[in-house]
């Protein structure tokens, strides 16, 4: 059986510890047990607050190692920015990161902040993820000398975090879900790891910057691919993309990136292979790149024709707009009561039909946590029985 497509809401995508139980297959599927699962169960953890992490790990009887806590320049809704934690009764001890924190701007500064740097004298990362991981790093110093016994991992900026992390604790195993790209290509070749799985579900836009380079490829290439998520709300991204392959502005953005920087841009890298998480929920190792635009493709399509069906059709939006409208003809006669109840009609219809906190492109959809773990789940329990029927 195949999964359908991923509606997400917005709490989904930008606050990904508020809606549902964590864990609630441990009874079926004992976390520590089955690695990737319980990585992207505890990387979803990690947006909650302190109490809930600990409350969490104390259900599945865990001891909770530590907490990280990077430098805060301005207030975010975080109180945390990872943790590490281990099984009581022995099993691997996890790192874990927290990804971008919607309410933060420190967090939101530190994505956008591509801008790149020296990593340990030897390499060129993204300054944003070094500077962050830098100032929380200290606790982990404890754990040098790490092994297969050690596992790193986080979604999106976690994922990022816990890459770096892993060029300080070699030969641990790094798994990371929807991660941007960290460094160039030789500090991606120095990475020592028992394992690298690097997780990307369908049309994950996040997994796809910063971009590999500012040439025309990469450009039309990127524009293209996101306005295939746009082609039913509008034609800009496909005039972008023509446009784009039309004027080439590589040639500007490449001297205008080699003057802010002092030398031309690096080619930020992926570590290791892909472990591509497709639209019906299966998983391809290092597919080739026709499968996974054929694939993301189709992901899209049953991604709008999915979202159409929750949207509300011509006939509600009509009767939202005319009780609204009776609401506001109301008001001028001194009819209070007859506005109220316009007022209350037209906001239930909206709640029933809920139009405004549904994510409405895929590519940023794919990238919510809950989509993680329920395609890891799904791949899970179909490897744990492989008799049941699907």
């Amino acid at each position: 059986m195949s999964l359908p497509p991923p509606l997400t809401s917005t709490d989904d995508l930008f606050r990904p510890a508020q809606a549902g139980q964590f864990f609630p297959w441990r009874d079926e599927l004992p976390p520590g047990q089955h690695i990737p699962l319980t990585c992207a169960e505890l990387s979803r953890l990690a947006y909650a607050p302190r109490q809930v992490i600990e409350a969490t790990l104390e259900t599945l009887d865990w001891k909770l190692e530590c907490l990280l806590h990077g430098q805060r320049f301005l207030p975010g809704q975080a109180d945390t920015e990872g943790f590490v934690t281990c099984p009581r009764g022995g099993g691997p001890r996890f790192v874990v990161f927290r990804g971008t924190d919607s309410g933060s701007v420190d967090d939101l500064l530190t994505d956008l902040n591509a801008v790149p740097r020296r990593w340990r004298d030897r390499h060129t990362v993204h300054r944003g993820f070094a500077d962050e991981y830098d100032s929380l790093c200290a606790p982990l110093q404890q754990l040098a000398g790490g092994s297969a016994d050690l596992v790193l991992t986080g979604h999106s900026l976690g994922g990022a975090l816990a890459t770096l992390a892993l060029d300080d604790l070699p030969g641990s195993r790094l798994v990371t879900w929807g991660a941007p790209r960290v460094g160039d290509r030789p500090f991606v070749d120095s990475l020592q790891a028992a394992s690298i799985e690097r997780y990307v579900h369908c049309c994950d836009l996040v997994a796809r910057v910063p971009l590999v380079s500012l040439s025309q490829e990469s450009l039309v290439g990127f524009l293209r691919r996101f306005g295939e998520g746009l082609r039913e709300e509008g034609q800009a991204a496909p005039r972008l993309w023509q446009l784009a392959e039309k004027l080439d502005p590589s040639a500007f953005l490449e001297a205008q990136a080699a003057h802010w920087l002092g030398g031309p841009p690096p080619a930020y890298q992926h570590p290791a292979r892909l472990h591509y998480l497709t639209s019906t929920g299966a998983l391809e190792i290092d597919p080739h790149e026709s499968v996974v635009r054929e694939d993301q493709r189709r992901g899209r399509a049953a991604f709008r024709l999915a979202v159409k069906e929750r949207l509300p059709d011509a006939a509600l939006v009509r009767g939202i707009w005319k009780s609204a409208s009776q609401a506001l003809w109301s008001l001028p006669r001194g009819d209070w009561s007859g506005a109220r109840g316009h007022l209350v009609r037209t906001v239930r219809e909206l709640a029933e039909s809920n139009p405004l906190q549904l994510v409405l492109i895929r590519d940023f959809a794919d990238h919510a946590p809950c989509h993680y773990v329920r395609a890891l789940l799904h791949i899970t329990r179909r490897e744990a029985h492989p008799a049941a029927p699907r």
